[in-house]
């Protein structure tokens, strides 16, 4: 291609990047379902395809959709080969056919351009019903894929600018919620539409192979940025390991074992060493699996490195057939994209915190997941929707920073509902939503608090809920604490009261009963005993911890009469602390 001034360049580059942002406000804005225009549970971006597929420019987005979409550009190009034209709408969701999970569809159109070149703006997002046995389809007792959801292998549901009625019919009659689905479909179809108008707008202006070579100078760029910076990292083999505790189908601590290694050329990241495919519905793709080893590598980059493919070109990841990681069909695969995908981000961090522990940290948004569904006696209507108020928090601490809100940096696009607007759409009743005490990771920089949420059935209405990060809770990092484990129980002080130990299909709760949750905030960073005492006394005073847990885990006292340090009896006991612990490791190593 030919070569383009770096403004230029630049200036294009940002162009795509508002193209995304522009396709994000139309499905926020005309899509129906919460999880869209509320939660914001969906990505958009733009791909280019020449010799491969790359991803170009994304709006803010979650990184297992808009990374994974790259699988799912492929995909379309391999089916369709010489068979697409200008005009075509593309939609699939199949987890072996350019998908990770049934629940995330992917509406791509594309674009042709003088020189054989393609660019195609794309959105996928979780669709809140795809068919299936079990309403919002994360069937705990799912064996294989075909009990999971709907399967569409890419299919054109636009052509030739002509909307087929054939498929969007097939497509209605296998959802619960037809004209929820239908609306959301729509504006997704909408945002690929306003995302083809601005590109050719684009290439009107500079022309296909300036605009192409302005692509080709983004990528470049992130690329030699990416090179820069793990050239300073030590050399060499690293190992990470984290695990799940279970599968929802027998099988617990399902190993994920990342080897990480650094070398002249780029990074390896081998899987060897992961635990095999499961029977229970945590089985990840390889788009899934290599969208969670993105994640967790751009999380410890430079946050001015632009975020594309030309950073994937220094990754070589492999992934074991057969392997939890890299399944092969029929397995089950619903709850990969948080669970075993966040294991696989957070062996990869693991890994690199023997390298860059400054830039280590929480990539993982796993944990509790609650499906409610029912029909709301209010509208006379089935409605089903995930219940974030059970999974809010998980962020943990970062080098410099305690935690802060819910979910890690990674996943904040995604927006908490809120309650009053829950309470109109679906048949709940908060009684409690908030932040507790005493359960924020310690650690230099502490953790999120646990979150805790109560919330009443005002109908009968049925609960899919599975529950992990109990054995194998959130770590910490750097040498912070863990979280504490996650709680989901159903009709709490009821006699029908019911701890979910694991998983629970298709659990009713009678109109009044409650659920309550609590979900742990995440990991501490760094020495507990290295964090400031007037920063504990902070937190003391904003009742994020007792003064009994100040002291406990932070070696901080403070006077019950004054609420003021006191700093001579800190010292003391600071000392001691840390004079036991290197006599206990004194002990451990002869």
């Amino acid at each position: 291609m030919s070569e383009v001034d770096p403004i230029t360049a630049q200036v294009v580059r940002e162009y795509l990047e508002s193209v995304s942002k522009e396709m994000s406000s139309v499905v926020e804005r005309t899509a129906v379902h919460p999880l869209f225009n509320e939660c914001h549970d969906y990505s958009t971006g733009v791909f280019h395809r020449r010799d491969s597929v790359s991803l170009v420019a994304r709006a803010t987005a979650i990184p297992v959709h808009i990374f994974a979409s790259l699988k799912s550009v492929e995909a379309m190009l391999d089916y369709f080969g010489d068979g697409l034209a200008d005009g075509d709408v593309v939609i699939l969701n199949d987890p072996f056919f350019g998908g990770t999970h049934n629940a995330d569809w992917t509406v791509m159109k594309p674009i042709f351009l003088e020189g054989g070149g393609m660019l195609c703006p794309a959105v996928r997002a979780h669709m809140a019903d795809s068919g299936g046995p079990v309403a919002g389809n994360y069937n705990p007792d799912a064996r294989e894929v075909w009990q999971e959801a709907f399967r569409i292998p890419p299919v054109k549901i636009v052509e030739a600018g002509r909307l087929r009625e054939d498929v969007r019919a097939t497509i209605l009659a296998n959802t619960r919620i037809p004209e929820t689905l239908d609306g959301d479909l729509r504006a997704m179809m909408a945002a690929v539409e306003i995302g083809e108008q601005r590109i050719r707008e684009l290439c009107e202006r500079y022309g296909d192979r300036v605009v192409e070579a302005c692509v080709d100078e983004a990528l470049n760029y992130s690329e030699r940025r990416f090179r820069s910076e793990i050239a300073s990292w030590p050399k060499g083999r690293t190992i990470g390991v984290w695990h799940l505790d279970h599968d929802s189908a027998g099988t617990h601590d399902i190993r994920i074992q990342a080897t990480l290694e650094v070398s002249e050329s780029g990074l390896k990241v081998d899987f060897e060493g992961s635990s095999p495919q499961t029977p229970g519905f945590v089985n990840s793709t390889e788009g899934n699996t290599a969208s969670w080893v993105y994640t967790a590598l751009c999380a410890a980059l430079s946050d001015d490195i632009p975020i594309n493919s030309g950073l994937f070109r220094v990754v070589d990841i492999q992934t074991p057939l057969g392997s939890v990681v890299n399944p092969v069909p029929p397995a089950a695969t619903m709850s990969a994209t948080g669970r075993v995908g966040s294991e696989v981000g957070l062996s990869v961090m693991k890994a690199l915190e023997q390298i860059v522990p400054e830039r280590s940290g929480n990539v993982s948004y796993g944990g509790s997941l609650c499906t409610t569904y029912g029909v709301d006696p209010r509208y006379d209507e089935f409605f089903v929707t995930i219940e974030y108020g059970s999974n809010l928090v998980s962020a943990s601490a970062a080098f410099g920073t305690d935690g802060w809100g819910g979910w890690p940096a990674p996943f904040s696009t995604l927006v908490f509902n809120t309650i009053e607007m829950l309470e109109i759409q679906f048949p709940y009743r908060y009684h409690r939503y908030e932040y507790t005490t005493d359960t924020a990771a310690p650690g230099r920089w502490r953790g999120v608090p646990a979150f805790a949420m109560e919330r009443e059935a005002v109908t009968e209405q049925y609960v899919n809920a599975i529950v992990v990060g109990v054995r194998h809770v959130a770590p910490g990092w750097a040498g912070g604490e863990p979280g504490i484990p996650n709680e989901i129980t159903l009709a709490t002080g009821s006699p029908d009261e019911r701890a979910v130990v694991e998983t629970v299909t298709r659990a009713p709760l009678k109109a009044g009963q409650v659920m309550t949750s609590l979900r742990s905030g995440g990991g501490g960073f760094g020495d507990p005993l290295e964090r400031d005492p007037d920063a504990v006394r902070a937190d003391v005073l904003d009742e994020i911890y007792t003064r009994e847990a100040a002291k406990r885990a932070f070696a901080v006292v403070i006077d019950p009469a004054t609420m003021d340090i006191d700093t001579e009896a800190t010292r003391a006991l600071r000392v001691e602390r840390r004079n036991t612990s290197q006599t206990a490791i004194m002990e451990a190593t002869t």
